[in-house]
């Protein structure tokens, strides 16, 4: 069976600085999740009690709806947007997080729900793996004067090597600037030094 770390393998296009492992990870968390939602929805129709599983139905066909498309989104590398990518992957986070809890509220009677919610929380955790690893940005892209990375489009460049120079890319005197250390919420998020 192929999987996604073997399709990124094998992909032409450059993929910078992304741990390709974390992104195929990410990307079978993706797939799993949205066929758990969308099995553990079907499951709710079948339940008796379908009435008081609105909610879990909805939100389990809403997130897998989400959870495909963020599986899509990372699966594409020609003409990367590393913010698209970011806030797709915070949503997706997010949307994983309310459709686990909201699972494991039925999970004692259901046992579709917990099984869902488990896949939830897995891919939710991959997710928020992802995106503080496209957080923290190389040392070589920070900038002392604005104690926060440069802007994407900089980011955006195929190599993974620092510039030429030790200061080179900054701002300042002929536009270099030693690198300082990473930002404040870098430092949040466990980026290194």
């Amino acid at each position: 069976m192929t999987t996604a770390k073997d399709i990124l393998a094998a992909c032409p296009a450059e993929l910078g600085n992304i741990d390709q492992d974390k992104l195929a990870r990410c990307i079978e968390a993706c797939n799993i999740c949205a066929q758990a939602c969308t099995a553990c929805a079907d499951a709710c129709l079948s339940e008796g009690m379908v009435g008081d599983l609105t909610k879990c139905i909805r939100t389990d066909m809403d997130y897998a709806d989400i959870c495909n498309a963020t599986a899509s989104v990372l699966s594409r590398h020609t003409g990367y947007d590393a913010n698209v990518t970011s806030a797709l992957l915070q949503a997706c986070a997010v949307a994983c997080k309310a459709c686990g809890d909201e699972c494991a509220f039925h999970a004692d009677m259901h046992e579709h729900c917990r099984l869902c919610a488990q896949a939830c929380r897995a891919c939710q955790e991959a997710c928020t793996e992802l995106l503080a690893d496209l957080s923290c940005p190389p040392p070589w892209r920070r900038t002392r004067t604005t104690g926060h990375m440069k802007s994407w489009p900089a980011m955006r460049s195929t190599t993974t090597d620092p510039p030429a120079g030790p200061w080179a890319g900054g701002r300042g005197s002929g536009g270099r600037t030693p690198p300082g250390p990473p930002p404040a919420a870098a430092r949040r998020r466990g980026c290194p030094d």
